[in-house]
C-alpha cells in the first residue's frame, strides 16, 4: 500500500486576494490529527529521506503502548523499542521492506520504556510524493500482547496435554458411536499389541476387543443409561489373539441436539492385578480348605470382636451356617443364639479382654455342651494379633476337643500306676536299661538279688555287675537286640555282689520300642536260680559219690525204676 499525504487542491478555497485559504488546510490537518489520536493503534511517521529514518510523528496510542512520550520518540529510529528477544528474522523483513520500499507486516516482541515486553503486529508502508518518490514511512503498531499470551498459553496447554496424552501409562482414546477409533495414545496401542496408535486406529474397532460379546453389550447399555462408565473390567483380545484384562472409565460426548458425537475415556491394564487376585483366591481356597481340615474349632475376629472366619469344625459345634455369623460380634451372636450356643460364646468371650490386655496367648480348659447332647472338655487357645503400630488387629481362637486325650491320659496314669505296682512288687528281678546296658530303673527284687540299692544301680552298666566270664556273652546278645538281629534272648548268667558272693539268674531280655517303632530300651527280667543251681551242684556231687561207691562195691547191686525195669546192675552180677 502506497500513501499520498498531499492535500487535494479541491479542498482548498481562494480568498479575496486570490490566495489559498490556510484555515482550510489547518482544518484538514486537525481532522487527520484527531483521527490518528482516536485510534488504539500506535502510529508513527518516519522521514524516508534521512539515512536513519527518524520518527517525525507519533500518536498518543504509541505513547500509551510504548510508555515513551512524543518528545522522547521524535528524532529517533524506532529500533529503540527492540530488545534481546526481538525476532531477528522479523527485523530483517522490515529492513528489506525499507530498502526495497514496499509494504511489510510482521509480529514483533518489543519493549516498553519500563523494560516490560509487549507483542505488536507491526505494519510499515511507504508514502510517495506526486513524483513517486518515497518521502516517508508510516508504521502502525497493534498491541496484541493479550492475544499473543493467550495463544502462547493455549500452545503450552496443548503441548502439556499432548505430552500427557503421548506419555501416559494409561490408555487414552476417543471412539465414534460405531466403535471406530478416532484417536488413541501409544499406551493404548501397546496395551492391545499394536506398534503405533496409527496401526491401532487403522486395524482395530473397540467393539471387536471384548472376549465376551455379552460384556460388550452391557458396556454399551450402561453408558446409554448413565452417560458414563467407571472401572468397567473386561477381558479383551490383543492383536496376536492373546487376551488381557482392562479397566475402563468412559463417558459419552453429545452435540447440541443430543446426538452422540463420540466416546472418550481411559484404559488401565489390570492383568497383573487379576493374576494376583486369582492367586489370592487360590491361597484363600487352600487356606480355607486347610483350616476346614483341622479337627479343631477355629475362628478369627477383628479388633472390635466381629467374626470374620469360622471353620467347619466350629460351625458344626455351634450349629451355624456362614451367613449366621459373619460381621457380627460375639455379644450379638450370643444374644441371638440358643441357650447351648450362648453358653459357649459367653464362656469364650470372658477371656477376650484379658487376652488383649496381656498381649500373650491365653489357654483355658472348659466344658462345652455338644449339639448331640452331653458335653466334652475343650482346650481353648486365644492368640491376640496386633498391627505394626501396636493397635489391635484381631483375635485368633482355636478350641480343641481334649476329652479323649484327657481320658487317655487318665487311663495311662492308671495303667502306669498298675504297672508300677507290678514292677515294684514282682518276685522276679526287673531292670530297664539303655541300648548300651546302662540301668535306668530297677525293682526291689533285682536290687535284692544284686545286693545293691536303687541309687547304687541307677546309671551303672549292668555288665559291670555280671561275672567276668559271663559279661561278654550278655553284652553281645544285647547288641544283637539293639541291632534288630534278635528279638529276644534267654540265658543263665552269674552276678557278682559287692561282698564277692555269686548269684545265679535266668535272664530274659527283650526290646522296648519308641512310639516311632525304633529300639529305645532293653527290658531285663532275672529269676534268681541260685538255690536251684546249688541244689543241682549238690545232687551232682552226691550222685558222683554214690556212683563211686557202687562201682567200687563187691556186692551185687541191681537198681529198678518204679515200673520194675532194671536201670542199673553192677558188673559183679555179670560174672555170677
Amino acid at each position: 500500500m502506497q500513501s499520498d499525504i498531499s492535500i487535494p487542491s479541491e479542498t482548498l478555497s481562494t480568498n479575496r486576494a486570490g490566495g489559498t485559504a490556510p484555515n482550510l488546510i489547518e482544518e484538514v490537518w486537525r481532522l487527520y490529527d484527531r483521527a490518528l489520536a482516536a485510534t488504539s493503534n500506535g502510529i508513527t511517521i518516519a522521514d524516508a529521506t534521512h539515512p536513519d529514518k527518524p520518527i517525525i510523528y507519533c500518536n498518543p496510542a504509541f505513547e500509551k503502548i510504548t510508555g515513551y512520550s512524543i518528545a522522547e520518540a521524535i528524532g529517533r529510529n524506532c529500533r529503540f523499542l527492540q530488545g534481546p528477544d526481538t525476532d531477528p528474522d522479523a527485523l530483517n523483513q522490515i529492513r528489506v521492506a525499507l530498502q526495497e520500499q514496499h509494504d511489510c507486516k510482521v509480529t514483533l516482541k518489543n519493549y516498553r520504556k519500563d523494560g516490560t515486553p509487549f507483542w505488536n503486529e507491526f505494519t510499515v508502508s511507504p508514502v510517495r510524493d506526486s513524483n513517486g518518490c518515497v518521502t516517508h514511512f508510516i508504521g502502525v503498531q497493534a498491541d496484541i500482547t493479550d492475544r499473543f499470551q493467550a495463544e502462547e498459553a493455549l500452545k503450552a496447554a496443548e503441548a502439556k496435554y499432548r505430552s500427557i496424552f503421548e506419555n501416559a501409562t494409561e490408555g487414552i482414546f476417543q471412539t465414534a458411536p460405531d466403535g471406530r477409533y478416532l484417536s488413541a495414545n501409544p499406551a493404548l496401542a501397546r496395551m492391545y499389541g499394536y506398534d503405533s496408535p496409527t496401526e491401532l486406529i487403522a486395524k482395530c474397532s473397540a467393539n471387536q476387543l471384548y472376549a465376551d460379546r455379552t460384556r460388550c453389550a452391557s458396556f454399551i447399555a450402561e453408558i446409554s443409561k448413565n452417560g458414563s462408565l467407571k472401572e468397567f473390567e473386561s477381558c479383551v483380545y490383543r492383536q496376536d489373539g492373546s487376551t488381557t484384562w482392562i479397566s475402563e472409565n468412559v463417558r459419552e460426548v453429545r452435540g447440541e441436539n443430543g446426538e452422540i458425537l463420540y466416546y472418550e475415556g481411559t484404559v488401565a491394564e489390570i492383568a497383573d492385578r487379576k493374576r494376583a487376585e486369582a492367586a489370592l483366591r487360590d491361597r484363600e481356597y487352600w487356606l480355607k480348605t486347610a483350616i476346614d481340615a483341622v479337627p479343631d474349632a477355629i475362628n478369627l475376629t477383628d479388633s472390635e470382636g466381629r467374626w470374620l472366619i469360622a471353620n467347619d469344625c466350629a460351625l458344626k459345634l455351634l450349629g451355624w451356617e456362614t451367613a449366621d455369623y459373619q460381621g457380627k460380634t460375639t455379644a450379638e451372636l450370643a444374644a441371638a443364639a440358643d441357650p447351648r450356643v450362648r453358653e459357649i460364646l459367653l464362656s469364650w468371650q470372658e477371656t477376650d479382654e484379658s487376652t488383649w490386655k496381656t498381649g500373650t496367648i491365653a489357654s483355658i480348659r472348659q466344658t462345652v455342651p455338644l449339639p448331640t447332647g452331653g458335653s466334652n472338655l475343650f482346650e481353648v487357645r486365644k492368640v491376640p494379633l496386633f498391627n505394626p503400630d501396636g493397635s489391635r488387629k484381631g483375635l485368633a481362637v482355636a478350641g480343641r476337643d481334649i476329652t479323649q486325650e484327657v481320658e487317655a491320659e487318665a487311663a495311662l496314669r492308671d495303667s502306669e500306676q498298675r504297672f508300677r505296682a507290678i514292677f515294684e512288687r514282682a518276685a522276679i528281678g526287673m531292670a530297664v536299661a539303655t541300648l548300651e546296658g546302662v540301668a535306668i530303673a530297677t525293682n526291689p527284687a533285682f536290687q535284692a538279688m544284686l545286693g545293691r540299692s536303687e541309687a547304687e544301680l541307677r546309671g551303672v552298666g549292668l555288665d559291670e555287675c555280671a561275672h567276668p566270664e559271663d559279661a561278654q556273652a550278655s553284652c553281645e546278645l544285647r547288641q544283637q537286640l539293639a541291632g534288630r538281629s534278635r528279638q529276644a534272648y534267654q540265658i543263665e548268667k552269674r552276678y557278682l555282689r559287692p561282698n564277692g558272693s555269686i548269684r545265679w539268674g535266668r535272664l530274659s531280655a527283650s526290646v522296648i520300642d519308641s512310639s516311632q517303632g525304633m529300639p529305645q530300651f532293653i527290658l531285663e527280667m532275672v529269676e534268681d536260680i541260685t538255690d536251684r543251681k546249688q541244689a543241682q551242684l549238690a545232687l551232682l556231687q552226691n550222685e558222683a559219690k554214690w556212683r563211686s561207691l557202687i562201682l567200687n562195691s563187691s556186692d551185687i547191686i541191681t537198681i529198678l525204676d518204679k515200673s520194675g525195669r532194671i536201670v542199673y546192675e553192677s558188673p559183679s552180677l555179670e560174672t555170677v
